[in-house]
């Protein structure tokens, strides 16, 4: 179980490195009313990514300390 976290936080990473490229990216570019919608996709996404990061970690937090007090 710990390996399938692990790989998904590392997805997660990866994901949310892109994405914060690819907002960066787009803010630079963002000069009509498409430019902002695509925008704001994005930082959604990002966002989403972020509280299932934080969820995945938190679950690791949490699994971690139950096994300590094991």
């Amino acid at each position: 179980m710990h390996e399938e976290i692990g790989d998904r936080i590392c997805e997660l990473k990866r994901e949310i490195e892109a994405l914060r490229g690819e907002l960066r990216h787009s803010v630079l570019r963002e000069e009509s009313a498409a430019g902002r919608e695509g925008t704001y996709a994005i930082a959604d996404r990002l966002d989403r990514l972020i509280v299932e990061f934080m969820r995945v970690r938190d679950q690791v937090g949490e699994a971690d300390r139950l096994a300590e007090a094991e």
